[in-house]
Parts: C-alpha cells; structure tokens; sequence
C-alpha cells in the first residue's frame, strides 16, 4: 500500500524532462515505469503468498497482475487531471512489463529459495 502511495506522488508533480534527448527522456521514463510496477507486483505477490504452506494459490499470479495493471490504469486516469501530464497507452504496457517481471522474480525467490528464508516447521513426533 504504501508503495502505491509513492506512485500516486510521483504522478502527481509536473510532466519534467529526465534528458534533453527526447529519446533518452523517453528511454528513462519507461524504465522507470517498469521498474515502479516490478516493485509493485513483487510487494503483491509477497502479500498474498502463503508462508505457512510455503505456497501460492495457481491464480495468485493472476491476482496480482490484474491488480498491478488495473493500478498502472487508475495511475494513468489520475495524470489526466495533473497539469503538463497525459495518459499513454504504452506507460500502460511498460507497467504490465513491469508487473510480469517483478511477478517473475516473486515466484522465483519464493518458489526455488523458500526453503532458505522460510525454513519449514519440523513437525514433532508424539512419542
């Protein structure tokens, strides 16, 4: 949630160049879109994972790419309404980008590692 702040105050300042090359500009600002998302979808994904079964359901991936491109779309509606900011078509895709790979990584860090950061509950053998 608190992330979805930060995107929110991003959003809301001025449109301002990262570059006096349009190109670069644009090249920045897409990164960043992919990388605020990735974020995003990594957050989600960590809050709907299930530590104590070590799992995930098979539609959390779903979920949380659902949520994390539905919040790039209600982000994009939001700069309508800020001066010098527009909404694109393709920040909406570099936020889908963004969310696939940051969803990626969640499912391999918790999927292939969770043994290492999650140990498992030995369960005691009643004697």
């Amino acid at each position: 949630m608190i992330w979805m702040v930060v995107i929110f105050v991003g959003s809301s300042h001025s449109n301002v160049a990262l570059s006096e090359s349009p190109s670069k500009d644009n090249l920045m600002k897409n990164l960043a879109h992919i990388g605020e998302y990735a974020i995003l979808a990594f957050f989600m994904f960590r809050a709907l994972y299930n530590k104590e079964k070590s799992s995930f359901s098979k539609h959390t991936w779903l979920w949380v790419l659902i949520g994390a491109i539905s919040y790039g779309v209600s982000d994009e509606v939001h700069q309508m309404f800020v001066p010098t900011r527009t909404a694109h078509l393709g920040d909406i895709l570099m936020d889908g980008v963004g969310a696939g790979m940051g969803l990626l990584f969640g499912m391999i860090i918790y999927t292939f590692l969770s043994g290492k950061f999650f140990p498992k509950k030995i369960k005691k053998s009643s004697s």
